[in-house]
This record gives C-alpha cells, structure tokens and sequence, in this order.
C-alpha cells in the first residue's frame, strides 16, 4: 500500500468555484431575467400606442391566435415572476384546435385560472385530443355538439 493515498483512490477535487462565484452568477442571471421582462413589458407597451385597439379587439385577437399571450387575457392572473406567459395550441389536431380554444377560452372567462393551471389543461387536453382520433378513427366532429 502507497502512503498518501486512500483505500478508495485518488479523492478527485472539488472544483476551484467559491460561494462568492456562485452568488454573481445568480445575479447575472436574475439582472437577465429582469431586463428580459422589461423589454418585452415595454414590447407590448409600444405595440399597444403604434396600434391602439379597443380592449375587446386586443382580447379577440389574442383568441384567435394558435399561442396565446396570457398576460393580455382578462380572467387569466400572471405575477411578473410566474415564468408561464403564453399557452399554445399547435400541437393539438388541426380539426380539433377551435373545439380546445373554445373550451379553455370558457374555462378562463368563466372560473379566473392560473397560468400553470391553464398550461395543465391545455396539456392534458391535446394528450387526449392526439390520443382520440387514433384509437376512434371512425369518430368524427359535429359542429354542433
């Protein structure tokens, strides 16, 4: 047996980073996340003077949109903190996209969601609708119902 050395081994060393290192670079990142917020806050601000639109047309618009912003809806509650800002619907059957819109639209207008509750419904709802059509290929979608 050498001296010096462990039973186990060479002990590897931990790496040369200190706390101090750690906590700047948590810093840099929250400044990024910051500055990220504010110019996309002051995206939609600018957008809003060069196109002003009545509060109706900006929320129609926005439904008739395959992602979402949930930040323009009414109903729907965002804290600047929340990382959950928009909610998309691309991935969901073509012919089945209006039918899911229509019900998430009801479900936020009606019952005031959360953005992680309304992205939760979203995605269970499209793992359903690409489930469906390929386990009934026969079922079809009745404007009606």
């Amino acid at each position: 047996q050498r001296s010096g050395v462990p039973p186990g081994g060479p002990v590897e060393r931990r790496s040369g980073r200190t706390p101090r290192t750690r906590r700047s670079e948590i810093c840099i990142i929250i400044a990024t996340d910051c500055r990220s917020y504010a110019a996309a806050f002051t995206a939609d601000l600018v957008r809003d003077l060069v196109d002003p639109q009545s509060p109706e047309e900006i929320i129609e618009a926005e439904y008739a949109k395959d992602v979402w912003d949930l930040r323009r809806l009414p109903g729907v509650k965002v804290r600047p903190q929340q990382s959950i800002h928009t909610l998309g619907f691309s991935h969901m059957p073509e012919g089945l996209r209006g039918l899911a819109k229509l019900y998430v639209r009801h479900r936020v207008e009606t019952e005031g969601r959360s953005p992680s509750s309304c992205y939760q419904e979203v995605r269970r709802l499209g793992q359903f609708l690409g489930w469906y059509p390929v386990h009934k290929p026969d079922a079809t979608v009745s404007p009606n119902t």
